[in-house]
């Protein structure tokens, strides 16, 4: 998908960075669409590409509540998503240990599948579903059963699996992918062996801020979203989450796809991150 047509322009200097980095990433991603028209099971490059793609659409998005005037519930609801994205993306792939990284990787596959396949057998239940639907579904739970054997195998078939079997095969029960340390995990106390997304956020993302913990009151409609009002602050620190958060993507996008700024792009940008934080 060509992304050429949606480069944005900047709006002040406050964002100057923000789309510094949306823009910069334009080209790269109209790249890795075309490297990798859609994730392959057996590749795992192609996922990350395209969580990659899926993040920058995000991004590209909200510039729009930055262009038409702030939709505060819109902005927060975003915020929030873009934050679990890239939080998800640095906990899975943002690590020296290849196999490991392949481990959470087909953990979080297995995971994916396993919910589908229950939202399909769901489906095949109702009465109201008729015979054609029900047949396309019974197809694509064989299918979608078969990817979950080959994740599964592809984990069993790592020599980390040997080095930590009954580790591993706990967490392939539940498929947790969102484990903090290997070596200290105890099943018994698996809810404090386990990522917390707010966790997420402060030791992958190093977010001290605790404004985005909040930003469900934006997503489930609570009370919260209602007595939240548009001020300059409120813009503000939207504005600045985003942008550390772009950063951080850019940071993950370019080092994992060997990307390389030229010098005058690179001293603009560590300028500018340095007084950048949230």
């Amino acid at each position: 998908m060509n992304m050429e047509s949606h480069t944005i322009h900047k709006a002040d200097k406050t964002e100057e960075l923000f789309y510094f980095c949306f823009n910069r990433n334009v080209p790269i991603i109209d790249s890795i669409s075309s490297h990798y028209p859609r994730p392959y099971l057996n590749l795992m490059d192609t996922y990350v590409a395209h969580r990659c793609i899926n993040i920058h659409h995000i991004f590209l998005t909200i510039t729009q509540c930055f262009q038409t005037g702030i939709d505060l519930c819109s902005a927060n609801a975003f915020l929030r998503i873009i934050a679990d994205h890239i939080a998800i993306l640095y906990l899975i792939y943002d690590n020296h240990n290849s196999e490991e990284v392949q481990l959470r990787h087909y953990l979080s596959i297995a995971d994916g599948i396993n919910t589908q396949v229950k939202v399909l057998q769901d489906l095949i239940q109702k009465d109201t579903i008729n015979s054609f639907k029900k047949c396309e579904a019974v197809k694509a739970i064989e299918n979608e059963s078969r990817n979950l054997e080959i994740s599964i195998n592809t984990i069993k078939a790592l020599a980390i699996y040997n080095s930590h079997k009954e580790t591993i095969d706990c967490l392939l029960k539940k498929y947790n992918w969102k484990y903090k340390k290997l070596s200290d995990y105890n099943r018994k106390k698996e809810n404090e062996c386990t990522y917390k997304m707010y966790e997420l956020y402060r030791d992958k993302l190093m977010i001290k801020n605790d404004y985005i913990s909040y930003l469900s009151n934006h997503i489930h409609g609570l009370a919260g979203s209602v007595t939240t009002y548009i001020n300059e602050e409120s813009i503000l620190m939207i504005k600045t989450i985003v942008t550390f958060l772009i950063v951080k993507y850019s940071n993950f996008l370019w080092t994992y796809f060997k990307i390389k700024p030229s010098e005058l792009e690179m001293d603009f940008y560590t300028k500018s991150t340095a007084e950048i934080t949230v």
